[in-house]
């Protein structure tokens, strides 16, 4: 039996795929825009831009509780 919270997000060409506090995240890097984003996520609603990758990781557990909320 496969775990409910098991995700099956796989990093897309141009992404960078992570975990933190046990989620996957893909994170994205917009050239144009010079933001790092999240592209997809296995936590539903999770969305955040940051100027760096540092800047991403160190928001994303904050958020990621935030968005687990009830």
């Amino acid at each position: 039996m496969s775990n409910p919270h098991e995700s099956s997000l796989r990093a897309e060409r141009g992404s960078e795929l992570v975990e933190i506090a046990g989620e996957k995240v893909a994170l994205g890097y917009d050239p144009d825009g010079e933001v790092w984003f999240v592209r997809a996520s296995s936590v539903p609603g999770l969305a955040a831009t940051a100027a760096t990758r540092d800047e991403l990781l160190d928001e994303l557990p904050l958020l990621i509780r935030q968005a687990l909320l009830p």
